[in-house]
């Protein structure tokens, strides 16, 4: 625990001197939601489109928007990791700490922390824009939730490629997996008005769950807070063992 409170506390010392960098993961999702809400909005006149939804197109899109503004959140997580492995502050930390699952959890929770000002930020855009939230209080809060435990999964995922490679330059293979298993996935239409060969692989693909359920808590349909929950933990379980191995590959490198 003390470990993880001085990795807290210097990464949030570090969002409290640059707040503007820490915007930055939010850059990308908004410029998508004004591109996808504004250009694909007459996919709302679809028959199928009303069916399987039933609210307009800005909140169809802003339930993505905040599932990748959120796994963009714990994306960076992974740059600061090997940003600090490049500065070899990284490896004093390694030196100084008696338990290193600490230095991993520090990250964690650091991402979490500062994930919040992200969050209110793509909320408050996606209210001004015209996004409708109407399901009760327990939907908002789920939808929050599946935002962050996005952000803790990508942020596992990206802080065991730092680990392993302990360089910046490892950044694509932190971006381009996180992109792939976002866009294979109902961004444009809800699964059951897709067709053609992409519906197959955003039916198997794990962020789907998230996003159709994230979409349910806007509309307060239909909403099956267990089935996330479920493959939430299934992958949090994988990612972490992902993590704890790169972990383990930086302490053998010294």
């Amino acid at each position: 625990m003390d470990v993880t409170k001085a990795v807290v506390y210097r990464n949030m010392r570090a969002f409290a001197a640059r707040p503007v960098a820490n915007v930055i993961p939010m850059v990308f999702p908004l410029m998508f939601f004004a591109t996808f809400a504004g250009g694909f909005s007459r996919l709302s006149d679809l028959p199928a489109f009303e069916q399987a939804f039933g609210s307009n197109y800005v909140t169809f899109q802003f339930a993505f928007v905040w599932l990748q503004a959120s796994a963009f959140q714990g994306m960076f997580s992974g740059f600061g990791i090997a940003r600090d492995y490049e500065s070899g502050f990284a490896r004093r930390m390694m030196l100084a700490a008696p338990n290193r699952y600490g230095i991993l959890s520090g990250y964690l929770v650091g991402t979490l922390m500062r994930s919040m000002l992200g969050a209110a930020i793509v909320f408050s855009v996606g209210r001004l824009a015209g996004a409708r939230f109407a399901g009760g209080i327990v939907d908002t809060v789920l939808l929050v939730s599946s935002g962050f435990m996005l952000t803790a999964l990508a942020s596992l995922w990206s802080a065991g490629v730092a680990l392993r490679f302990r360089s910046i330059q490892a950044g694509p293979l932190m971006q381009m997996p996180i992109f792939i298993v976002i866009f294979l996935s109902p961004v444009f239409l809800p699964l059951a008005a897709m067709t053609g060969w992409i519906k197959q692989p955003a039916r198997i693909n794990p962020f789907t769950v998230f996003i159709e359920e994230a979409r349910n808590f806007l509309t307060g349909r239909d909403a099956r807070g267990f089935l996330l929950f479920v493959v939430a933990m299934a992958t949090l379980a994988v990612l972490s063992t992902w993590a704890v191995r790169g972990l383990r590959s930086a302490e053998r490198a010294g």
